[in-house]
């Protein structure tokens, strides 16, 4: 019964992203939300996520990748940084847009968070002797910036935490990705004692 219940839901229409039917699912429709996200494969996962919404998904994990420049990342990084603004923004217009099934919209019941598996250094200078950036063990490899967007954020537009720009010493308290996590199962009622016992969800957030 699981079985046939995953195939009809893959079988429907509204997951079909690519057929150009112009009929609105939630409020709008495929076409639509194929010229925000583009033809890439980050903005087509994007638009299959979105959907998946639809048939009561509670979260989606996105993974973009193509980060890992250990060479030509001053040629190659730009292009990547412009599909992730393209795909945040784009999230922030599709979500304000697609109807919520208890009212409102999306945005007013989801939170977005973009995060990496680590941050890059070249050691001081700005690329590395291949003009890209590796991985070690300073600082700048440990604390990473991580946005937060939708609409339970309480924390619009200020900065939880920071590192001293001398050398990314942390300045007052360090929020582990476990943290994170947990904080976001916690945002979705989720049981997380489980979990991480050795973190706390961080207040700020919502």
């Amino acid at each position: 019964e699981a079985t046939k219940a995953y195939a009809d839901i893959f079988a429907s229409d509204i997951l079909k992203v690519g057929d150009g039917n112009n009929e609105p699912f939630d409020g709008v429709s495929n076409p639509e939300l194929a010229q925000v996200f583009g033809d890439t494969g980050g903005g087509r996962n994007v638009h299959l996520a979105l959907r998946l919404f639809h048939f009561g998904a509670p979260a989606v994990y996105i993974d973009q990748g193509g980060y890992d420049m250990h060479s030509d990342e001053e040629r190659d990084l730009p292009g990547r940084m412009e599909e992730l603004n393209r795909l945040l923004s784009g999230l922030e217009w599709a979500l304000k847009r697609l109807e919520h099934p208890t009212g409102g919209t999306y945005w007013d019941h989801t939170i977005i968070a973009a995060g990496s598996e680590f941050s890059r250094s070249a050691r001081g200078g700005r690329f590395n002797s291949a003009r890209g950036s590796d991985h070690g063990g300073d600082f700048a490899t440990r604390w990473m910036s991580m946005p937060f967007m939708g609409g339970p954020i309480g924390a619009r537009g200020q900065r939880l935490g920071e590192t001293d720009p001398t050398d990314l010493k942390p300045l007052g308290e360090v929020v582990s990705y476990r943290s994170v996590w947990k904080t976001m199962m916690d945002f979705l009622g989720s049981d997380h004692s489980e979990f991480f016992p050795a973190d706390n969800v961080f207040d700020g957030l919502c």
